[in-house]
């Protein structure tokens, strides 16, 4: 792994890095304006970027003879392909996340809400019962006072 990646405990590569703070504050203009999230909008770049770079390496390619230009425009296509086939993937299993969140939101309140009301049919049972022991010690002190 190259300097500044760490590979953390839950199988995620950590990335650290350092940029002037005129790149940063670039950065952060452009995370308000799409109103991304930090995590989001820096692996959204970092994965713009690696694109462009990619698409970079197959225009030299073509430009040294390496590669047509026919094929260049294939693995692009093939790659944006893949891309878009992903990103439709990711979408829909964000949207199950969502919904599964929204309906453990709404389990997890109603859970909530029956526990409230448990807890406070237990705590009216254990002063029932508390009364009904006052009730039998009293009877017992009377029944052990009429056989005296």
């Amino acid at each position: 792994m190259l300097e500044g990646m760490m590979l953390t405990a839950d199988g995620k590569v950590q990335l650290t890095i350092e940029i002037d703070a005129e790149t940063a504050a670039e950065i952060e203009a452009t995370l308000r304006a799409e109103g991304w999230q930090p995590a989001e909008g820096y692996r959204l770049l970092l994965g713009a970027g690696l694109g462009f770079a990619q698409g970079q390496d197959l225009l030299r390619q073509v430009e040294a003879g390496q590669l047509s230009e026919p094929e260049a425009v294939r693995q692009l296509l093939e790659r944006l392909t893949l891309v878009e086939g992903k990103l439709a993937n990711a979408r829909f299993r964000l949207f199950e996340v969502e919904t599964e969140n929204k309906h453990w939101h709404l389990t997890s309140g109603a859970i909530r809400t029956q526990n409230a009301i448990l807890s406070e049919y237990v705590e009216k049972l254990k002063a029932e019962n508390e009364a009904l022991r006052r009730d039998v010690d009293a009877l017992r002190t009377q029944m052990e006072n009429s056989r005296k």
